[in-house]
């Protein structure tokens, strides 16, 4: 089962019956479902429903990907609500829950056990409903020492570092060493260990491999010939035999490309439709890459159609920019000349690469307009001052505004940078990888 019961999210697809909530609506969604009928149900008692599952516990849950939920579960979010706070209506509603049974009065003393994110509501809950004291008791030390949730693991290997992180110790510290680690590795289930997901797991579970001692045991030749290299790298986790060094605080790899996409709220048929949309990615995009100082000259655009069929395709600028108009100019040249638009197209993409760092040479043309190349440059930077001061939708194009729904989206500041993936650069024992 993929985890995640506090999730909230947008709607991406609806079932034929479904009449309260639409494609592109943002849902907090209640992971508990509760069959309505059995006696516990009858009496009010839901949480003793015979019938009882829960998203991100008994069927996949919020970090997955796509996630299916019923309609019943999920309640519409304001536009201006972030998801990170729809994420957070259903612990919070466990609190309201929790002081309305306690019955807090105006004057009271009220403490709180635990201190974790559950904690903490409920203290700020009892202030808001009068309580004269809150005492918050901590019965971990690390928390009560630093006031933060600690889970440290030590070992002589990032694996077994990371193992130990997760276990549920109560000092906070897991310390693993090469004399302990057949005693607290070897026995946990082989999905506890990094890199083994639920295919894996089960690709392991079919050759009897159920522990990660099960695991370091296996022949690791059989492992590569089944699995290919990622059945080495796992053996080779299993047995504690990673040897990479621990990347510097601060470090970031080189950019490649900046690029944007989104799925949009509703499917759009034609490339006239569709340029507002560009617009707006090109536009964040054209903004990360003056903020990173950099230019480039291959255009991509990637998009998935409706049928959940994707099409990507590129070009080389003649020079490079780091112009909206210039980059959306080439997008929409390969939209218009690649695309057909028999199926309706549902997300879409563009990235920038093949970059440099701005500022340097830039060859003239005798056939292109400097003077609108320029123009545009301007008309950039004052958007972005625009925005970085009063906020990004201060100043909009005219044709963005058409349809808002479509173009009502922030992908610069809404744009997620990926930590660095655990492989890059590192090694194992004998050097692969």
């Amino acid at each position: 089962v993929v985890l995640g019961h506090e999730l909230a999210g947008t709607v991406v697809k609806t079932g034929a019956d479904v009449k309260t909530v639409r494609e592109g609506d943002h849902v907090s969604v209640d992971p508990n479902s509760y069959c309505g009928t059995c006696h516990y149900c009858r009496i009010g008692k839901k949480q003793l429903c015979t019938s009882l599952y829960a998203v991100g516990v008994n069927r996949n849950g919020g970090f997955e990907e796509y996630c299916c939920v019923p309609e019943k579960l999920c309640y519409p979010l304001a536009a201006d609500v972030p998801l990170k706070y729809g994420a957070m209506a259903e612990p919070l509603a466990c609190c309201l829950h929790g002081i309305d049974r306690a019955e807090i009065r105006s004057g009271d003393t009220v403490c709180v056990i635990g201190g974790g994110a559950i904690g903490l509501m409920m203290v700020q809950l009892a202030r808001m409903s009068g309580a004269s004291r809150v005492i918050l008791s901590e019965p971990v030390a690390m928390r009560r020492e630093i006031g933060l949730t600690v889970s440290v693991g030590v070992s002589w290997n990032q694996i077994f570092a990371k193992f130990g992180s997760d276990l549920k110790d109560p000092s906070g510290i897991a310390v693993i060493t090469r004399d302990n680690y057949r005693d607290k590795v070897w026995p946990a289930p082989v999905r506890d260990l990094l890199y083994v997901g639920p295919a894996t797991e089960r690709k392991l579970k079919s050759r009897g491999i159920y522990t990660i001692g099960d695991l370091a045991g296996y022949p690791v030749q059989h492992l590569k010939k089944a699995m290919g290299v990622a059945g080495e790298v796992i053996s080779v986790f299993a047995n504690g035999g990673d040897c990479s060094e621990v990347t510097e605080n601060g470090y970031a790899s080189p950019i490649k490309s900046v690029g944007n996409s989104m799925t949009m709220v509703h499917d759009v048929d034609n490339a006239e439709d569709l340029r507002p949309v560009y617009y707006v990615l090109c536009e964040a995009i054209a903004s990360r890459l003056k903020d990173a100082g950099m230019e480039g000259d291959v255009i991509s655009v990637s998009v998935r159609s409706s049928g959940l069929e994707w099409f990507m395709k590129q070009r080389k600028l003649p020079r490079r920019t780091n112009v909206s108009e210039e980059i959306l100019h080439a997008v929409m040249e390969l939209l218009e000349t690649s695309y057909s638009f028999d199926t309706p197209l549902r997300a879409v993409g563009a990235s920038v690469s093949g970059l440099r760092p701005a500022g340097s040479f830039r060859q003239l043309s005798l056939l292109e307009d400097e003077e609108k190349h320029e123009k545009a440059r301007r008309i950039d930077y004052a958007m972005d001052q625009i925005r970085g001061q009063y906020g990004f939708y201060a100043v909009r194009r005219a044709c963005t505004v058409i349809d808002r729904p479509l173009t009502e989206f922030n992908p610069k500041d809404d744009h997620t940078i990926h930590p660095i993936g655990y492989f890059q650069g590192r090694k194992m024992s004998d050097g692969t990888l």
